[in-house]
């Protein structure tokens, strides 16, 4: 394989790899920006760009699972479930020791059933999130989130009218 940048570039970047201080910069920016216009689709869909950008240029910055998380939360905003599902995917699987890695692997199964509503994957992946992190709070919620998808229908509306009668 063959190198970004040359010994003067510290950074490994070239024209189409901007150092990461300006990268990062650039970031800084646009959620500015996003933040000021109220929610522009074309600022949101340029940030998880350079989110993306920002991981794939500098994968062992530490900046880069905090964007890379960012990045998965604008695709779920943006409505390109399967998107955050591979953002989230690539932050697991990329930074399995981060202190956030039960909650992404819960957020993958959540974006499999509301944002895909793919219940079937949905299962798979609340499993996985019991197996991989069976200590964490987010396995908790997967166990809940696994009971009510296997619930028939006569048992979800028993259990919606236990929610909301009076105790």
């Amino acid at each position: 394989m063959a190198s970004c940048g040359g010994t003067d570039n510290p950074h490994g970047a070239t024209e189409a790899h901007p150092p990461a201080p300006k990268l990062a910069e650039e970031i800084g920016r646009l959620e500015t920006l996003l933040h000021d216009s109220t929610g522009s689709r074309r600022i949101a869909s340029e940030l998880m760009r350079r989110y993306q950008d920002f991981y794939n240029f500098y994968p062992n910055d530490q900046r880069a699972a905090g964007y890379l998380f960012k990045a998965a939360d604008l695709a779920r905003g943006l409505k390109k479930p399967k998107v955050c599902i591979d953002l989230l995917t690539t932050l697991h699987d990329a930074f399995p020791d981060d202190p956030k890695a039960d909650q992404v692997a819960f957020l993958v199964a959540f974006e499999y059933e509301q944002g895909l509503r793919d219940t079937t994957m949905a299962r798979n992946y609340y499993r996985k999130v019991i197996e991989l992190h069976p200590a964490s709070m987010w396995a908790r919620e997967a166990e809940k989130n696994l009971k009510l998808l296997e619930m028939t229908e006569d048992e979800m509306i028993e259990f919606l009218q236990s929610q909301n009668s009076p105790s």
